[in-house]
């Protein structure tokens, strides 16, 4: 029988939403850090950069147990609102806020108190002893802002979840608006030290902290919610296992510059060790893209695995590939023609700048093979094989690149370390390809199944899917649904109600909700969980409109019980009607049963 067919257009909104929103607030703190470190240099003076370079370890360490927590709580809540359990998003979230308030708050105590011992552990003794007193400044100044910093980073990247996609970008621009204004006023103006360097970043985070805040403004129905009484311990061992990955692969970027120092050091010397620290800065806008395209491939994929969509996980990766390689693209005309240009933001030194322009390039070739092994990894992490992710990442970002690096580097000189690092991705993307292959090689599932580790072939019940984005398709999917229930077995009531879901939801989405000239699209899913109980799932892109909570405050009112007759039609004849926002777009979960209790 032939079923409907459903589209990818809402897959790939939901990518370059959450990848744009993602990566422009990575980039957002990246210019604040760089400000930074060139107020420090261009105001200050060497000594203090070199208080600072030795903190930033420190820093670091910070900056990646907030982002534990933070894709932790992202990916779990992605699979938990996808299926409509507000009360495990209350838990989850409770649970994320008030660890993180309490480690954080311990770190930020300890870091003051025992800053002196910290700088004595990190070398500020001996000949390096009159850095001693700026870096005890600076972290007594950075530590006042921790907590903020903390909840702020561990927050931001769900509020999208929650349906509030632009806040969390809102908050990082603020946060480097006033740690930007503050360094450049506190040294030119009040020519402070490294603590009120620092404190303004403080300040700067408890600013970012407050806009994120704001998500609880008057007015907005929330399903992240505190609730103190759902705290769960078990949910903290959830929260980190989820997270390591995106640890690993911040804790990468480390490792890699390590190598390439150590090798570059041994066999070429110092400028070499200029020119990565060049590419770095140079490629900060790049990093942040990729970073926002990562966490969209594996929020996106939480939420259909959270459905248990398989046919939707294949186009979720079909979708990945294919901007993915856009973007790679688009990435590698913008590094080859700006190759020359950028390094002269930083520094003035020829011999670098020539460096630097043939290592960017040379790392571009590398872009369409980390971008694509990056999908595959990516969906690991969104279908919860966890372990496997966090060995992916090892491997692709730490163990390979290096093993390369070297080897190149000792046979070419300083161009073959980045020819290396660019060659080992090629290497881990044909390697995750013949891998997934192997152990998949017996089932008759596609390409894409095969790549993410799942059997289509092996699904109990088979499922309708439609895309619509009128009333002739509206009404010709509502006539499809009637029949494929019917073709198998379904009762003329269950199969008669699921039609008449979704020809009064979505025929009210087109005709009411339609936000402006933009062509909006709905998807449609019924998915058959057991001989009894059928899942519809409506996600549209239209006005946001939550159905259940109009009913709950209409329903009392006699002068308006005969509007939207069809609403409450169908609350009536549900077993369940749960709404949810999900990355800014209406999401209706409408369970039927055969027979309703």
């Amino acid at each position: 029988m032939k079923m409907g067919t459903r589209n990818d257009k809402l897959i790939n909104k939901m990518f370059v939403m959450t990848m744009m929103v993602v990566g422009v607030a990575m980039f957002a703190g990246s210019i604040g850090s760089l400000v930074d470190g060139m107020v420090i240099g261009k105001f200050l003076g060497v000594k203090q950069v070199s208080a600072t370079a030795l903190v930033a370890p420190v820093i670091g360490i910070l900056s990646v147990i907030a982002t534990i927590f933070g894709n932790g709580l992202q990916l779990i809540l992605s699979g938990l609102i996808a299926k409509g359990d507000k009360e495990g998003v209350s838990r989850v979230y409770t649970t994320s806020f008030m660890t993180v308030l309490v480690l954080m708050t311990i770190i930020a105590a300890a870091l003051f108190i025992f800053a002196p011992q910290l700088c004595m552990f990190l070398g500020m003794k001996g000949d390096e002893a009159d850095l001693f007193p700026l870096g005890v400044a600076y972290c007594r100044g950075y530590a006042f802002g921790v907590p903020f910093f903390g909840l702020a980073i561990s927050i931001t990247q769900s509020l999208q979840l929650d349906g509030d996609r632009n806040l969390s970008l809102l908050a990082i621009l603020g946060a480097a608006v006033v740690n930007i204004s503050g360094d450049i006023i506190c040294a030119t103006v009040l020519h402070g030290g490294l603590f009120e360097i620092a404190f303004v970043t403080s300040l700067s985070n408890l600013v970012m902290f407050l806009v994120v805040m704001l998500h609880y403004r008057p007015g907005r129905t929330n399903l992240m919610v505190l609730s103190p009484q759902l705290f769960s311990f078990k949910e903290i061992g959830h929260l980190i296992s989820r997270g390591i990955p995106n640890a690993i692969l911040i804790a990468s970027e480390f490792v890699r510059a390590f190598g390439m120092n150590f090798t570059l050091m041994a066999f070429v010397g110092g400028a070499g060790v200029a020119a990565v620290s060049e590419v770095t800065n140079c490629s900060s806008l790049q990093a942040s893209l990729i970073a926002g395209f990562y966490a969209a491939i594996s929020v996106i994929c939480g939420v259909f695995a959270g459905e248990d969509d398989k046919k939707g996980l294949a186009s979720v990766m079909k979708s990945g590939f294919k901007i993915g390689i856009r973007l790679a693209l688009v990435l590698m005309a913008f590094m080859f023609l700006l190759a020359g240009v950028l390094p002269r933001i930083f520094i003035n030194d020829e011999g670098v700048i020539a460096a630097t322009k043939i290592a960017l390039r040379i790392l571009a070739l590398s872009l369409p093979f980390q971008i694509l092994s990056g999908v595959i990894c990516g969906m690991f992490q969104g279908l919860q094989y966890t372990k496997l992710a966090s060995i992916c990442y090892i491997l692709r970002d730490m163990v390979v690149p290096v093993i390369f690096l070297i080897l190149f580097g000792i046979r070419f000189g300083s161009n073959g370390v980045f020819v290396g690092v660019s060659v080992s991705y090629v290497f881990s993307l044909l390697m995750l390809i013949a891998y997934t292959n192997l152990r998949m090689k017996n089932t008759g599932s596609d390409f894409y199944s095969k790549l993410m580790l799942i059997d289509t072939g092996k699904e109990a019940f088979e499922s309708y899917e439609a895309s619509v984005g009128s009333l002739e398709e509206v009404s010709a999917a509502s006539e499809g649904i009637r029949q494929f229930c019917l073709s198998l077995g379904c009762s003329r009531r269950t199969s008669l109600v699921t039609s008449l879901a979704v020809e009064e939801m979505c025929t009210n989405a087109v005709k009411h909700n339609n936000a402006g000239p933009m062509k909006n699209s709905i998807d449609i899913l019924l998915t058959r969980k057991d001989d009894k109980t059928w899942i519809l799932r409506l996600r549209d892109d239209y006005r946001l409109f939550d159905p259940c909570m109009w009913l709950k405050e209409h329903n009392e009112d006699e002068d308006e019980k005969y509007e939207k007759v069809g609403i409450r039609m169908i609350h009536e004849l549900a077993q369940n009607v749960t709404y949810t926002q999900l990355l800014q777009m209406n999401n209706l979960i409408i369970d039927f049963s055969e027979k309703k209790p």
